[in-house]
C-alpha cells in the first residue's frame, strides 16, 4: 500500500528534475493506522517536499 503511494510521486519528481529512490522492506511492516490515513500522511509528507523545496533540489 505504501509502495503504491511512494511510486506515484516519481512522476512529479521527474518533471521537476528531482532524483527519487524508493527503498521498502521486503516484508510488510505493521502500522497502527488505518490504510487511508497512512496513505494521506505519506502523500502529505511527500507533497511538502515538492511544495517547500526548489525544483531540481536533491
Amino acid at each position: 500500500m505504501i509502495g503504491d503511494r511512494v511510486r506515484f510521486w516519481p512522476v512529479l519528481a521527474e518533471e521537476e528534475h528531482r532524483p527519487v529512490t524508493v527503498e521498502l522492506p521486503p516484508v510488510p511492516l505493521a502500522v497502527r493506522l488505518a490504510a487511508g490515513d497512512l496513505a494521506t500522511a505519506v502523500d502529505a509528507l511527500l507533497g511538502d517536499v515538492f511544495t517547500h523545496t526548489p525544483e531540481g533540489r536533491r
